[in-house]
């Protein structure tokens, strides 16, 4: 069984980078900057973040919050951002991003086919995929050819189990 596949479609699946907070990368907690804000993700989903070509990191996505550095400055009262149509003057929306927070839940190992505890932080930089089917559905303990139990949320895969 392979769980997987490191090809072309992963590009088309790609979320989003690590960056570095002052509490992430950690074993707890990995926070990624979104690559593309028209992409749909959705709390609760599944990713993967490749290690090696035989590992990956599988977490889930536990927040997701827009951020705006040009309104982060507390100089900007509520008074002058309403008078004022700032999008005319500056380029406000190309200073907006999508920060996601990720809860790891384990390292898969392709070549044994084991779950492991995360041992080690990733690094910042390393880019995040949305979870394959065969991934997920490895790591829930789901067998594709069993009993039809529904769909998983956030996937267009069947849910089965034997």
């Amino acid at each position: 069984m392979e769980i997987l596949k490191y090809s072309d479609e992963k590009k088309n699946r790609l979320i989003g980078t690590v960056v570095t907070t002052p509490d992430s990368p950690s074993l707890e907690k990995i926070e990624l900057i979104m690559n593309d804000n028209s992409l749909l993700i959705e709390r609760r989903q599944f990713i993967e973040i490749p290690r090696s070509r035989n590992c990956s990191i599988i977490g889930i996505i536990i927040s997701i919050s827009k951020h705006n550095a040009y309104y982060n400055t507390l100089e900007l009262s509520t008074h002058e951002i309403a008078s004022r149509n700032y999008e005319e003057i500056f380029p406000v929306k190309e200073w907006e991003s999508t920060l996601i927070e990720v809860l790891p839940l384990g390292e898969i190992d392709v070549s044994q086919h084991k779950i492991f505890r995360l041992k080690f932080p990733v690094s910042p930089g390393d880019k995040a995929y949305v979870a394959s089917a065969s991934l997920i559905s490895f790591f829930l303990g789901l067998d594709l050819n069993g009993i039809y139990w529904g769909c998983l949320l956030y996937t267009s895969d069947a849910a089965d189990e034997e």
